[in-house]
């Protein structure tokens, strides 16, 4: 089974079930089924991405960056995680590098990004919680989903970037089926 069903899998099989357990806070496969289905078709209605597009997450792990995979892999699109610990041209970089289409970030990173925004002025920005010039992933969420279809084994599902200790990082491709 590839990635993209994973989520719509264990919530028809048992929606109750504990899909994940972070800071106190329990979401249950139904629960995760319906805010992975959203942000799909947020994604797609809102930001017009599709299959071999990249959306891009600045953040800390959390049950967001779990939703942004799954959606992508529903998508056909591909998810670039960000070292946060980078500076900004090295983020810059990377998203001009993997001409990412959406960047997903939290809060702790406005400033981060308010540096790197004339480098990437095409780059939609959804900030978890918001921000006075940031479009918030909250209020983007429709309120039900989309029938995405879902990616095969063979899609790329993510861009991961090396440290790039020869030189800059290099992107390196993973399928669903890594």
């Amino acid at each position: 089974m590839d990635i993209s069903h994973w989520i719509s899998h264990w919530a028809d099989w048992d929606s109750d079930r504990i899909a994940v357990h972070f800071e106190g806070q329990d979401i249950s496969y139904g629960e995760m089924e319906i805010r992975v289905s959203c942000l799909a078709a947020m994604l797609t209605g809102q930001l017009n991405v599709g299959k071999g597009d990249r959306v891009a997450h600045l953040g800390y792990n959390s049950p967001e960056l779990l939703e942004l995979l799954f959606a992508c892999a529903r998508l056909g699109a591909m998810l670039v995680p960000l070292n946060w610990r980078l500076a900004p041209p090295e983020h810059a970089w990377i998203l001009q590098n993997c001409e990412s289409k959406a960047l997903l970030a939290e809060p702790d990173f406005v400033d981060h990004m308010n540096s790197i925004r004339d480098e990437v002025p095409d780059l939609a920005i959804i900030v978890y919680g918001g921000g006075d010039q940031w479009h918030s992933y909250e209020d983007l969420l429709p309120a039900t989903g989309a029938d995405a279809g879902g990616g095969t084994l063979d899609d790329p599902v993510t861009i991961v970037y090396t440290s790039g200790t020869t030189g800059r990082p290099k992107g390196t491709l993973l399928t669903q089926d890594a």
